[in-house]
């Protein structure tokens, strides 16, 4: 079983275009640094600090696939990190690959009664109608704030 599952990841693994690897080295570096920036520099990690006016809807196939990329490399760099990745560095690492693109993206922070009464809270991205990071069921979560790019 356990040789079957190996095989299976590298076959996948060559299957993936090369730029994917690069997108999956610039998350992992950003998945240190926001959480460098959450540990030491808070000030520097605030929402309003990632969004860019000059940022334009993705509208073309190629745009919503850079989209769904960015969203891939996130999950995939999430699942593998031994340091702690969180919804709100996930966020920030979105927001600035986001950023690069061009393309608008909105930035959520919701909570939700917790299991224990007190309350969870969640951030993620949307753009294109689809999750950039922090996939979760929105209609569970109270929306707090939202930054439109």
């Amino acid at each position: 079983m356990g040789t079957f599952v190996i095989l299976r990841k590298l076959h996948t693994a060559f299957r993936t275009p090369p730029y994917k690897y690069g997108l999956l080295i610039r998350v992992l570096g950003l998945s240190v640094q926001a959480w460098y920036l959450d540990r030491y520099r808070t000030r520097d990690f605030r929402p309003e600090r990632w969004l860019s006016p000059e940022l334009r809807q993705p509208d073309s196939d190629a745009d919503v696939q850079c989209v769904r990329d960015i969203a891939w490399s996130i999950r995939v760099v999430s699942k593998i990190t031994p340091w702690e990745n969180v919804c709100r560095h996930q966020a920030w690492q979105g927001a600035v690959l986001m950023n690069q693109a061009g393309l608008a993206f909105d930035y959520f922070v919701g909570a939700k009664k917790g299991s224990t009464g007190g309350l969870d809270g969640h951030s993620w991205i949307l753009s294109a109608n689809r999750f950039v990071s922090g996939r979760c069921n929105v209609s569970e979560y109270t929306v707090v704030q939202q930054f439109p790019s």
